[in-house]
């Protein structure tokens, strides 16, 4: 790149808020849409946009000509300066002219060393267009997988981050990177299980046991549970002056199940009873996946009656003629890690569909054996008509 070429280059900071300059000074956006449209053009890497789509995203639930308001918006940004390239039908950015911070955490994060991901994780200063508040549906929702797609990625790079430095004998800074990992999520069985093997490694036992108090403290009062049998067992060996080994990850695929007790049964559909009575949509399977709680909430947000789902496995949630991959990894995910949670596109049963928060756990017996999943959902945006 030449060197007019390097000082005519902008400035794009999405992460933890929106700022753009160029040559030193700030550039100012006449409005919050006009900010959405830049960003989603910048995020594109140089993709080109249809114009009516791009007016249907940002504009498809307001009165007035959609394309009319497009028109105005880049003509703001390209009046603020902004490297766009607009065609009579398309429009896009040229990427050679811009620098994103959340790009640049993207192309960090596809590295397998310290440094890269240390500079995506100092980057990384907060969700996506924090700071930018409802622009329309359309948009909204694609921002929100967005956000929640990059957020996955930095927990990712976190845990990596632990392994390199684990691997590298810095454990006192992989302590650091299994801190964010709790702070992050602190009902992360995984990351509480790391945190405490490795302040046992350098020494630090009752930092170790206070970690297992604290988090013991924190499922016993927000959901009525226990750690479960590896972080107990941890524990005891702590608490026998012991010090546990840090072990390999172990490989993914759902873990082995435990020996069925004569109660196993008769325990899941109770706390599926217990469970039905929360104020959010929830859902109850067995390690099957079969449907065994459906609450009241999940009726009215899904549109199925109770005895039409019992029974079944959830896929129906997942679109038409979905099978049960989906679920069946996302219970993986619940079990192994302790808890999942992400966004997605959920459908009811008239067809439509909407983006939910969805959180799952493992369902745990006086054993600390693992019987049953569930998962609390909230809806995110309005429906979409059926697809």
């Amino acid at each position: 790149m030449s060197a007019m070429r390097q000082r005519n280059v902008t400035e794009l900071r999405l992460l933890g808020g929106f700022a753009v300059s160029a040559r030193g000074r700030s550039i100012a956006l006449r409005t919050r849409k006009d900010r959405a449209l830049l960003a989603y053009l910048a995020l594109s890497e140089g993709r080109r946009h249809n114009r009516s789509r791009l007016a249907e995203l940002l504009w498809g639930d307001v009165a007035g000509d959609p394309r009319q308001s497009l028109r105005q918006s880049l003509m703001g940004i390209a009046h603020a300066g902004l490297a766009l390239d607009a065609r009579r039908d398309d429009v896009r950015l040229d990427p050679a002219l811009l620098t994103v911070d959340a790009l640049e955490v993207r192309r960090l994060l596809e590295g397998d060393t310290i440094p890269p991901l240390e500079r995506a994780v100092g980057l990384y200063q907060g969700p996506l267009l924090e700071d930018l508040g409802p622009i329309a549906p359309a948009f909204d929702d694609w921002l929100t997988v967005e956000r929640e797609r990059l957020a996955a990625t930095l927990v990712d790079a976190h845990r990596r981050l632990l392994d390199l430095y684990a691997a590298a004998g810095k454990p006192e800074r992989a302590i650091a990177a299994a801190s964010r990992l709790v702070a992050g999520d602190p009902y992360r069985e995984e990351a509480r299980c790391e945190l405490m093997l490795l302040y046992a490694e350098c020494g630090h036992t009752p930092a170790a046991i206070a970690q297992y108090d604290a988090y013991a403290a924190l499922l016993r009062k927000e959901l009525g549970a226990e750690p479960g049998e590896t972080a107990q067992e941890i524990h005891r060996l702590l608490i026998e002056g012991h010090a546990p080994a840090r072990r390999a990850r172990p490989r993914r695929g759902l873990p082995a199940r435990a020996p069925a007790a004569p109660a196993v049964n008769d325990f899941l559909k109770t706390s599926a009873l217990v469970l039905e009575q929360m104020p959010d949509c929830v859902v109850v399977t067995d390690l099957d996946g079969h449907i065994v709680g459906w609450n009241q909430h999940a009726r009215s947000n899904f549109g199925w009656d109770k005895r039409e789902v019992l029974g079944r496995r959830p896929s129906f949630l997942y679109g038409p003629g979905a099978d049960f991959s989906a679920s069946a990894e996302l219970m993986r995910k619940a079990m192994r890690y302790g808890r999942w949670s992400g966004v997605l596109r959920l459908f009811n049963k008239d067809g439509s569909s909407r983006l939910h928060k969805r959180t799952m756990m493992p369902l745990r017996d006086a054993a600390g054996r693992i019987v049953g999943v569930f998962g609390v959902t909230r809806p995110l945006t309005r429906p979409v008509p059926g697809l």
